[in-house]
């Protein structure tokens, strides 16, 4: 089927424990995890553009509105973590979840991609246009290269990540409706499976370079800055290393999701690892405005 709802073979169904739509087991700490989060990136967002505001971190780039536009999908994100568990019963074993939420759950679902890229793919911009500011009139022009070619591949990635989910069946509708048993229509989808799954390949690998990158410069020049400041620059790249696991743990539930029949269960996980993954990369992208 189109999205990562799987139909189950009988012999799996008739090993389920029996339905239990009245007290399942359930995680249902989704919601306050969620906005913890978000409330932490708002913070660090707003203390960024206070900063800026009273010229005492730089003046207000490009960078800056790369950071609010992923920081304003990134709520899109949470609500989708939000809405699956409260209202699609994502927080519980597939059998417990009732059929009638199938369409809804697969909608949640394509959203909740599509906002998780729109959310990273600025924010990784702005991180790499913040090293682009630092350093284009100072450092050697080949490390000015490289984050031109970073900053064109993450777009190229975000542009065409979003654009194979804008088309991911014909029509698209058919992602979310073909969970409906009595839907008829005709329709043709691509293989989601490994399209999710390279995406999360290519989002660690963009993680690590833009993590790796500063790192490679200071080392490379030796720069001396200030005891201070040199412990906070490597507590920044720490969480740096921080945003590319969470990737690499949203990347499993990624591949997970699409070799289990328990999708739902397996679904909260993959949410609660891009929940992390997205919000911390706003956290560090605004972080070194905060020095």
């Amino acid at each position: 089927m189109p999205g990562n709802l799987h139909v189950v073979p009988e012999a799996i169904l008739v090993s389920w424990p029996k339905a239990n739509f009245v007290d399942p087991v359930r995680r249902g700490w989704m919601p306050a995890f969620a906005m913890t989060w978000q409330a932490v990136a708002t913070i660090l967002l707003a203390a960024r553009f206070y900063l800026r505001a009273r010229r005492q971190a730089g003046e207000f780039g490009l960078d800056d509105l790369m950071i609010f536009i992923g920081w304003f999908f990134s709520i899109g994100f949470t609500t989708t973590a939000w809405i699956g568990t409260e209202r699609y019963d994502l927080d519980r074993h597939t059998w417990d979840v009732h059929p009638q939420l199938y369409v809804g759950t697969a909608l949640n679902g394509w959203t909740a991609q599509l906002m998780f890229i729109l959310s990273t793919v600025p924010t990784k911009l702005s991180v790499l246009l913040f090293y682009r500011r630092m350093i284009k009139d100072s450092l050697d022009k080949r490390w000015l290269y490289a984050i031109y070619f970073a900053i064109s591949l993450t777009a190229a990635y975000g542009f065409a990540v979003f654009l194979t989910y804008c088309n991911m069946c014909h029509p698209l509708s058919a992602y979310w409706l073909s969970y409906d048993f009595s839907y008829k229509g005709n329709f043709v989808c691509i293989n989601g499976n490994a399209l999710t799954v390279t995406s999360g390949v290519f989002s660690c690998l963009s993680d690590t370079y833009a993590v790796a990158l500063p790192c490679l410069i200071l080392r490379h020049y030796r720069l001396d800055v200030p005891k201070r400041q040199k412990l906070a620059l490597n507590l920044i790249f720490a969480m740096g290393f921080l945003v590319t696991g969470a990737g690499i743990g949203r990347t499993f539930y990624l591949w997970k999701i699409n070799h289990t029949y328990d999708t739902s269960w397996a679904g909260f996980s993959l949410f609660v690892w891009s929940v992390v993954e997205c919000h911390l990369a706003i956290v560090c992208a605004c972080a070194p405005s905060l020095r």
